[in-house]
């Protein structure tokens, strides 16, 4: 074990032997030479591979907190206040500028790029180190492809169109073509496939006191995602089940149903998770101290209508007030914010055992599944797996009435059917995932994923529209028709 002062210093040496900044599509690089470090002097043993592997996180932190900004702000759940500053009030109202430092794409590159030289140099590693075992560099290799594919999925979904590359920075030309989202999505989960089917430890840490966990992207979840935007709900499901399965803190059952809500929220089903402090005491100043931004009223006014499960009135006790926002003067967002050390959280979480349970409803609902996607959103869901049992269900571990279908919309003498039932359900569960997941990231990739999907604009555009004064309305729905207007420009 190499001193935490050592192991610092091997880290700040990685990410200087990086030097890198990308720009823009013309000009990929702006590199300076003065900032590398000799490629001969690196990659030489295990302490230094793990500092890589550190470094890759170190500037996986300041990537992930910008896409949790984006991806709330984008939605429908998440709002700016006149307090917040230009570029907020962009994303918020989706038209950005070209100097928005949330859209800086150079960032994502920065990660790219860092898996990708440490992926090129893993061999060197093992010609120097004979005490490295084969197998354990594989389990480096893959966990670099988990980043790596994580932020070229990120960038598709943000840009559409996106460049591809497998090359360190050293080896890029900046000519190479954009690769269509849909493209884009089955490469990597060819790439991630492959990398999948290799043998390989999977207990590879490269963890030191102090700094950033691998927790981040886990292979499963990112797979099922993957598998589930391109539209494969067969095998998303059978992922998405096969993790939540064997999850010791994902099953959504009575250990975690009404005591102590806030563990749940705080850690307590963690699936994916980043330590992004100092950046969460900045999400803390933004919803708390400063008030950039707020809960729509839409979603407040969604917690207030919920009906409690044993009758005795409504509001969504357990995730609403008190746990996602405060209604202290104003409504306040609050899950970044510890008030017993009236401080901001330092952990954030991207994914929890709910929000997979929710997209495995999803899968087996567009797979005809009904019944058992309605029995994961509302009361549970009996498994004759007996490492699946004790699910209790979302809506049941919070204490509220199950969601009926209500097919008094349709015209009369006219008789549900399966589409009926299929759309009514989806919709229930994206709905759940906002009561569920709020202000945790990723809202906007829901909507998208949906409209998408039904080659339904008015799905994403009338939900995002709903959180804008009424005069607004009007003129957000009508950009969010049309799909060209949700990406970020590439140039």
């Amino acid at each position: 074990m190499v001193s935490m002062k050592k192991y610092s210093g091997i880290v700040l040496v990685f990410i200087l032997f990086l030097g890198i900044s990308v720009s823009s599509c013309e000009d990929m690089l702006d590199t300076d030479p003065k900032s590398y470090v000799e490629e001969k002097d690196f990659f030489k043993h295990q302490e230094e591979v793990n500092a890589a592997v550190a470094g890759v996180y170190t500037q996986l932190i300041k990537l992930t907190g910008k896409y949790l900004l984006v991806t709330e702000l984008k939605g429908d759940l998440m709002r700016t206040t006149v307090n917040a500053p230009r570029y907020l009030q962009e994303m918020n109202k989706h038209s950005v500028s070209k100097d928005n430092p949330l859209v800086a794409k150079q960032d994502y590159y920065d990660v790219i790029f860092s898996c990708n030289k440490v992926l090129e140099n893993l061999d060197k590693v093992k010609e120097n180190d004979k005490d490295i075992r084969p197998e354990e560099l594989a389990g480096i290799a893959h966990e670099m492809i988990l980043v790596r594919t994580w932020t070229y999925f990120t960038l598709a979904r943000l840009y559409n169109s996106v460049v591809y590359t497998e090359t360190a920075v050293e080896g890029f030309t900046g000519n190479e073509p954009l690769l269509p989202q849909e493209q884009m999505v089955e490469k990597l989960i060819e790439t991630l496939e492959a990398s999948m089917a290799k043998e390989r430890t999977k207990d590879y840490a490269a963890t030191f006191s102090g700094l950033p966990t691998k927790e981040f992207v886990v292979e499963e979840q990112l797979y099922a995602d993957l598998l589930l935007w391109k539209g494969d709900y067969q095998q998303a499901a059978d992922v998405y089940f096969k993790f939540l399965q064997f999850g010791d803190n994902t099953k959504v059952n009575e250990d975690h149903k009404l005591a102590d809500w806030k563990a749940v929220l705080w850690g307590g089903e963690a699936v994916m998770e980043m330590n992004l402090y100092p950046f969460t005491h900045n999400l803390y100043e933004m919803t708390i101290k400063d008030y950039w931004l707020a809960p729509a009223d839409s979603v407040l006014q969604a917690w207030s209508l919920q009906k409690h499960r044993a009758g005795d009135g409504t509001g969504d006790r357990f995730r609403g007030e008190g746990v996602s926002f405060s209604t202290d003067g104003e409504p306040k967002i609050f899950k970044y914010y510890d008030p017993e050390e009236d401080f901001g959280r330092y952990e954030i979480q991207y994914e929890r055992g709910a929000g997979m349970h929710l997209k495995w409803a999803e899968a087996l609902n567009r797979l005809g599944e009904h019944e058992t996607a309605l029995k994961l959103l509302n009361g549970g869901y009996e498994s004759e797996d007996p490492e699946f049992k004790g699910n209790i269900g979302v809506r049941r571990r919070a204490g509220l009435k199950d969601v009926e279908l209500d097919f008094s919309y349709l015209e009369e003498g006219k008789v549900p059917d399966a589409q009926d039932s299929m759309i009514q359900i989806e919709n229930a569960i994206i709905d759940e995932r906002a009561l569920e997941l709020a202000f945790e990231g990723g809202r906007w990739f829901d909507l998208m994923r949906v409209a998408k999907r039904r080659g339904d604009n008015a799905f994403l555009a009338d939900r995002v529209a709903s959180k804008f004064p009424e005069a607004e309305r009007e003129s957000i729905r009508l950009l969010l028709m049309d799909e060209s207007k949700w990406y970020f420009l590439w140039k």
